[in-house]
């Protein structure tokens, strides 16, 4: 097995790279443009919405008793899942930042 052909003489290809620089930077330029027009041009996908909505309660006793449950973690279906969804950094963030400004 002959060891030369398992070399690769970087100097070499940096000299390739130099003497066919008006091509090398066509093809940059060419797809730093293309890339600029498709961004430009596709359709913006990253709104969203959400809505929570929460069943009444038939008294208030059980309604307290669901507030109880909220306030311990202990609440179950689709309650629960929003008010773990609610108690996440990303929905807390922006409201303690407007309750509190330093």
């Amino acid at each position: 097995m002959n060891r030369e052909e398992d070399t690769i003489d970087l100097g070499r290809l940096l000299s390739i790279i130099v003497e066919n620089k008006k091509v090398t930077g066509g093809i940059v330029a060419v797809c730093t443009v293309l890339a600029i027009v498709v961004s430009l041009l596709l359709p913006k996908t990253y709104t969203s919405s959400v809505m929570v909505q929460t069943g009444s309660s038939k008294s208030a006793i059980s309604s307290g008793a669901a507030a109880l449950a909220a306030m311990t973690g202990a609440a179950t279906g689709k309650a629960g899942e929003y008010i773990e969804i609610m108690k996440t950094r990303t929905v807390l963030e922006p409201i303690i930042a407007s309750v509190y400004d330093d």
